[in-house]
């Protein structure tokens, strides 16, 4: 299977303060980065997954958006966890009881490097996280008490907007949900946004960093997600 991925205007570099790095103006597979569009949600990735699912067709609730082909049936399984499968069956979400889809120890998904696997286009790929990732090291959150951080969460548009004091030129965050661990179901649609990094996190090898944002505010730049679950991927230059 293949993931050809066309904006008819292209995409934009952003650039992140403190030498960050540099990232995509748009979430993979979104054909627009203009807030409060569903152009601009684009697809939902399984950590280590090449294959996409599909999002939604709205900003603000969890409408599935719908397929060009007939034959589109998305599905989930408990059954196989391999990466092979994955690739023979990219319409099917897997599921796992341990937090990880794939048990294929060996295989080399996602990472630091770009691999085989890695959704994003040529010179691009998923983003570092943890405490060592680009939306950490850009100071793009502020505490106010602890590990809380809080954003100002855009409730027309449903998403969040970083501001020139963060990255140049600003750059919006949809709120476009995810597809839990378990199901394939779609939920929390313009209500929060998490999007995935290729750094598994220091405490469950079954789990990856992730950023996450929700509609109260506050906004998580090292949550930990299970690898199962199915989030946005906004690509980091090589």
């Amino acid at each position: 299977s293949w993931h050809i991925w066309f904006s008819s205007n292209g995409y934009n570099e952003v650039k992140y303060g403190n030498n960050a790095g540099i990232m995509m103006d748009r979430n993979l597979g979104a054909t627009s980065a203009q807030p409060g569009v569903p152009k601009s949600l684009g697809l939902l990735y399984q950590w280590g997954r090449k294959d996409p699912f599909l999002s939604s067709a709205n900003i603000n609730d969890n409408t599935v958006a719908s397929s060009t082909l007939a034959d589109y049936n998305w599905s989930y399984t408990t059954n196989v966890q391999s990466i092979e499968y994955s690739i023979q069956k990219p319409c099917v979400m897997i599921c796992a009881s341990n937090e990880d889809w794939c048990t294929d120890e060996n295989v080399n998904r996602w990472d630091h490097y770009k691999t085989i696997y890695d959704p994003c286009p040529a010179g691009w790929r998923v983003p570092d996280g943890g405490e060592n990732g680009i939306w950490v090291k850009s100071d793009m959150v502020y505490s106010e008490g602890g590990n809380e951080y809080r954003y100002r969460f855009d409730s027309a548009n449903r998403g969040i907007t970083l501001l020139e004091t963060i990255c140049t030129p600003e750059t919006w965050y949809p709120a476009a949900g995810s597809r839990g661990p378990y199901k394939m179901t779609l939920e929390s649609v313009g209500v929060g946004g998490c999007y995935w990094t290729c750094t598994t996190t220091d405490y469950n090898q079954n789990n990856s960093y992730y950023l996450n944002f929700d509609c109260v505010g506050y906004l998580y730049p090292t949550n930990g997600s299970s690898k199962s679950s199915a989030h946005s991927v906004r690509c980091q230059k090589e």
